[in-house]
């Protein structure tokens, strides 16, 4: 007996198994139901916040394309082609050369620089300029960028020609200052009616945009063309002899003589005198076989 109580001695004491209703068991299971649900809570809000995120980004979206178009578009519209359309002014008593011909020129020099691709970079007033160096004949030039287009438009106003000279090397159409605009045969007339005729004996080369006659001879022969036309007298050409600086002789027609008219004088009175000397020696019937002098005031000499 005693070793079998002593066996049960050395044996552990079982423990006892605690009831149901165990308050660590309860806390366990609590808290972890618990946890779960403020996971769920919390897995539950980080997805709302990331799906109106994404929805908060994606709604912006045609905003962003709509913006990249606008700005591709824009940028499209600043460009330039290299062929502006060519418009010339059809003003009454003026010249100007084949619309082509302007044209071919104007896009060689638009295509010169490539600054002059843009609107944001060209420069109107260079490309002016070369324009009238290169067609002296031209009196205005305007271009005009269009404000959503491609293609500018260059307007050519031609000028009106005041003489035609005939020089050794061909004839030219002149303005008022006496600059050369081009060769008569290179442009086309645009009504004009009445042009006085110069005959340039001094062998100077007329060369376009450059002077070859000063301007105030220029508007003299033009005032005196003006005058005589005004008394009746059809003029056939003005001639500017060689050798001698300040004068000009007119061939009247059905006259076979020339009127010598000096440059520094009053075309008005210049022209009197002549009328008054030609009524004279009409009303005497005397005829001058070579020519009638008037460029002395007050005085007038024939032969």
């Amino acid at each position: 007996m005693r070793l079998f109580e002593r066996k049960n001695k050395l044996q552990p004491r079982r423990r006892e198994r605690p009831p149901n209703n165990h308050p660590a068991t309860f806390s366990y299971y609590a808290r972890g139901a618990v946890s779960d649900d403020k996971n769920g809570a919390q897995r539950n809000i980080s997805k709302s916040d990331i799906s109106r995120k994404y929805r908060f980004k994606f709604s912006h979206i045609p905003s962003y394309i709509a913006l990249v178009v606008i700005a591709v578009a824009l940028g499209y519209s600043c460009l330039l082609q290299p062929n502006p359309k060519i418009i010339i002014v059809g003003a009454p008593d003026t010249v100007h050369r084949d619309t082509k011909e302007y044209k071919d020129v104007v896009n060689s020099i638009w295509s010169k620089s490539v600054f002059s691709r843009t609107k944001l970079t060209i420069s109107t007033n260079e490309i002016e300029r070369e324009i009238a160096k290169r067609f002296p004949e031209v009196a205005d030039i305007h271009i005009e960028l269009p404000l959503m287009g491609r293609r500018a438009t260059v307007t050519l106003t031609p000028v009106k020609p005041s003489l035609q000279i005939v020089s050794v090397n061909g004839s030219f159409y002149v303005d008022s200052s006496g600059k050369v605009l081009a060769k008569t045969l290179d442009l086309q007339q645009n009504d004009i009616k009445e042009l006085p005729l110069i005959r340039d004996e001094s062998g100077i080369s007329a060369d376009p945009g450059k002077d070859i006659i000063p301007g105030p001879d220029a508007k003299f022969l033009q005032n005196l063309y003006v005058q005589l036309r005004a008394q009746g007298v059809t003029v056939e050409s003005i001639t500017l002899p060689k050798g001698v600086a300040i004068q000009a002789d007119v061939k009247v027609t059905e006259q076979r003589y020339y009127v010598k008219f000096s440059l520094d004088s009053d075309p008005r009175q210049a022209v009197g005198t002549y009328m008054a000397a030609k009524a004279k020696l009409d009303s005497e019937r005397v005829v001058p076989a070579e020519y009638l002098d008037v460029r002395v005031p007050e005085k007038v000499f024939y032969k």
